[in-house]
């Protein structure tokens, strides 16, 4: 029973990183906020990928975040 338990929950985080890394890569800053709160949303984001043990380079992160400055 435990080892379906474990199973399942192994399912579930693979499931949710999944999610969390179409998020992070899908994310845009619509120029409607300010750009502090698009920081903040990314940073979130790495941080529950690091809760799964899935880190996120820096130099990833950045290219992540100007990438989607409007011009």
């Amino acid at each position: 029973m435990l080892n379906i338990v474990k199973e399942h929950f192994r399912t579930f985080n693979k499931f949710f990183a999944g999610t969390l890394i179409v998020k992070l890569t899908n994310i845009k800053f619509d120029g409607m906020h300010e750009m502090y709160e698009h920081v903040i949303k990314l940073s979130n984001l790495t941080a529950q990928l690091k809760n799964l043990r899935i880190f996120v380079n820096e130099f990833v992160f950045g290219a992540r975040l100007f990438s989607n400055q409007l011009c």
